[in-house]
């Protein structure tokens, strides 16, 4: 008799876990769902109205046609700014679900658990570091590693080389221009050096992040360029040890192939 009680008794509590369990995962799509609503609004909002405006990175001396008329941005910085002053740019590329817009702030840890508009999520945002721009000569940009594919959920395919192959490409937009983020490493480490005392350090940092790299283009990187880390975390079942570095991080060369100031298009 007892062991029967018993039994039930285990029995209702595996009960509760699954219910629980299952709680928390509807609870996790739903809040996906509204996330991406959020985003797809503010896109809507953000997109400039206007026949000039910039819907492609100009890779051409044709994509400006009359390079003396203003250029004007593909996304309005201003509208951005006054849903929140700490949008700074602007993510594009077809690793990711959809566009989504970057902030910058001294409170980077805020943006872990709120959307670019304040509301609460397990989501996040994504994050320029507060101590980069695009000037920089490396600029780490943050995102969650989502089990939708949203956010920076799709950076862990970059260690697929026909994935990379395939996906190698971002486009960047903020308020001085466009960017282009042209992958050419996958690497996993928990460190990212910033600051270097001579170009052959930072040419030696660049090898080091190739020979170390579980992917790799052959993309023209030398002690004159800039480059972005696309930084995401591992969850423990893509890690094959509790020791391994818990940061997955793509890079990139950064290319500034539009500025609005010049409204002429640059080659290098």
């Amino acid at each position: 008799m007892k062991l029967q009680r018993k039994n039930k008794f285990l029995g209702l509590i595996g009960t509760g876990l699954l219910i629980a369990s299952l709680s928390t995962a509807g609870y996790v799509v739903f809040e996906g769902i509204q996330n991406r609503s959020t985003y797809e609004n503010l896109e809507q909002i953000a997109l400039s109205q206007t026949d000039k405006q910039v819907t492609t990175v100009p890779n051409t001396e044709n994509q400006v046609e009359n390079p003396t008329e203003p250029v004007t941005p593909k996304y309005d910085f201003n509208k951005l700014k006054e849903i929140n002053p700490d949008i700074t740019g602007y993510l594009e590329g077809s690793s990711l679900t959809m566009p989504y817009p970057v902030v910058k702030t001294t409170d980077s840890a805020y943006y872990l658990s709120h959307t670019v508009d304040g509301k609460p999520s397990a989501f996040g945002s994504i994050c320029l570091d507060a101590n980069a721009d695009m000037n920089n000569q490396v600029s780490v940009i943050y995102g969650h590693n989502t089990a939708d594919g949203s956010m920076f959920g799709n950076l862990n395919n970059y260690n697929s080389q026909d994935y990379m192959n395939s996906n190698p490409k971002f486009t960047y937009y903020d308020e001085t221009g466009v960017y282009e983020f042209d992958v050419f490493a996958n690497i996993i480490d928990d460190n990212i050096q910033t600051s270097f005392s001579s170009p052959e350090d930072y040419n030696n940092y660049l090898n080091n992040i190739k020979s170390q790299s579980l992917t790799f283009r052959q993309v023209e990187v030398g002690s004159d360029d800039h480059i972005v880390f696309l930084y995401d975390c591992l969850e423990s079942w893509e890690k094959s040890s509790p020791n391994d570095p818990n940061r997955n991080l793509v890079v990139a060369k950064v290319s500034k192939v539009l500025d609005y100031e010049l409204t002429q298009t640059k080659t290098k």
